[in-house]
């Protein structure tokens, strides 16, 4: 037995080792060879899949746990010496697996309290608005007054009061402007 294991886990090499010993030490050799080759295969496929790397090691141990609970000792090796084996299509089931529920998971939120998202939903605003302000002088002033007005919260009929203009001019402005502000924008 090597002192240096990979990063598979000590738990995970006995339950291989064990179940690879059944079939004798030739076995068992050929059993610490499958379990490498699904490491590595692991590690592949979580560095695809976009795993963070600080939870390879969780996922493949997870995996393999799960394919050594499916597949018997002695068919370990055919993982992937045959390729439309049962045993590899329970290799490709664990890594789904693996993966979906480490997709489910939930990921710890940051100690300032400004998560991810609301960093990027900040941007997204302050993008939005930079482009409403490049195009914004290309609607009448009236428009303009129409829409601030509007954006602050007043009916059309306040509007149309306060602008003294009657309401389904006001209505025809906003619905103008918003228009033409969609157009440039998309």
């Amino acid at each position: 037995m090597r002192q240096n294991r990979s990063p598979v886990s000590k738990m995970v090499y006995m339950a291989a080792l064990t179940a690879s010993m059944v079939g004798g030490a030739a076995s068992a050799e050929a059993g610490d060879a499958a379990i490498n080759q699904v490491q590595r295969y692991c590690t592949t496929s979580w560095s695809r899949a976009g795993i963070a790397k600080q939870d390879w090691h969780d996922c493949t141990q997870e995996a393999i746990m799960h394919l050594l609970s499916r597949v018997p000792a002695d068919r370990l090796p055919v993982v992937f010496a045959e390729r439309d084996s049962s045993e590899r299509r329970e290799l490709h089931r664990a890594v789904w697996r693996t993966l979906q529920r480490w997709r489910r998971a939930p990921r710890p939120q940051p100690l300032n309290g400004e998560t991810l998202v609301e960093r990027q939903a900040a941007e997204s605003r302050d993008d939005r608005a930079e482009a409403v302000a490049a195009v914004w002088h290309t609607i009448s002033p009236r428009q303009q007054q129409v829409l601030t007005l509007w954006s602050q919260g007043y009916s059309v009929w306040e509007i149309a009061r306060k602008l003294a203009m009657p309401a389904p001019r006001v209505s025809d402005e906003k619905y103008k402007a918003l228009e033409k502000l969609r157009d440039q924008l998309v």
